[in-house]
């Protein structure tokens, strides 16, 4: 008895710390199960709309890895011009594209290899696996045949063959090309082709060289515009690489057919079309 009954309000702790509640201060609330679905389906639909360009990444990584070695490719054509006088090399020096032995290939990426060293930067990283064509398959070699990155040759390095080699009656009247062509001579080198993504002929031909004249329908010799996404990586003569699909580089028939000069531009060192062609 005879103890105080005052209250406690403001009495002090005998820290010295007052003993009253925390005032302003509301416990933690935890998210509602409304609210956590909401967030589930907003992570939901933001993973649904990355997933494409996830799924996708590794073939722009192997674009990338393509046009960088097509940028190492123009600077060994850089240096041979330079060192032979600005005169563009043949694409092979022989007509079977090997040594005088027969032991080697012989060709214009074996005249660039002492200036880029390695034979891997003439392989486009989708050729790290083999590639059915037309119903054929092949595979990636460092030779005139397999190679899978081909060269302009008609117009700019038509050595071993002649000039009148393809050069039919639907050519004659408007376009002609030479054994020896200098760089210096290129009307517009920002839209000149020098090497692109090709295959090879049915049967394991070629796939080192672009031959203009047989680029369309029914030869396809020309760009392969379906190796990255549906289009083919192109490198210029001005040193940019690019990728288009193959109504924007390939003729749809063959000229040497059909005297078809649609994007023959890009082709063409000196830009010439044809008038009588519709």
């Amino acid at each position: 008895m005879g103890q105080s009954l005052e209250p406690t309000r403001g009495r002090r702790h005998a820290s010295g710390r007052s003993c009253a509640p925390a005032r302003g201060r509301r416990p933690a609330r935890a998210f509602t199960l409304i609210e956590l679905l909401v967030i589930i389906a907003i992570l939901a639909l933001l993973l649904a709309l990355m997933a494409p360009s996830l799924v996708r990444l590794p073939e722009y990584v192997r674009r990338a890895t393509c046009m960088n070695n097509l940028h190492q490719i123009h600077l060994a054509f850089h240096q041979y011009l330079q060192q032979y006088d600005w005169v563009f090399p043949p694409h092979k020096q022989r007509g079977s594209g090997w040594s005088a032995d027969g032991s080697e290939p012989d060709f214009w990426a074996t005249d660039l290899l002492k200036y880029t060293h390695r034979e891997e930067v003439y392989r486009c990283p989708k050729l790290y696996e083999p590639q059915t064509i037309a119903g054929y398959t092949w595979e990636w070699t460092f030779d005139q045949h397999f190679l899978g990155y081909g060269y302009n040759c008609y117009f700019l390095g038509l050595y071993s063959h002649n000039t009148n080699i393809d050069w039919t009656g639907a050519l004659r009247p408007w376009i002609s090309t030479v054994r020896w062509f200098r760089s210096t001579s290129i009307k517009n080198p920002g839209m000149n082709l020098l090497v692109a993504d090709t295959n090879p002929i049915p049967g394991g031909w070629w796939a080192s060289s672009m031959w203009w004249p047989k680029s369309g329908s029914p030869w396809y010799e020309g760009v392969n515009a379906q190796r990255h996404f549906d289009q083919g990586v192109l490198l210029f003569n001005d040193g940019h690489a690019e990728s288009r699909p193959l109504d924007e580089i390939n003729p749809p028939t063959s000229p040497r057919t059909t005297g078809d000069d649609t994007n023959v531009e890009y082709w063409d060192p000196l830009q010439r079309t044809n008038p009588n062609f519709p």
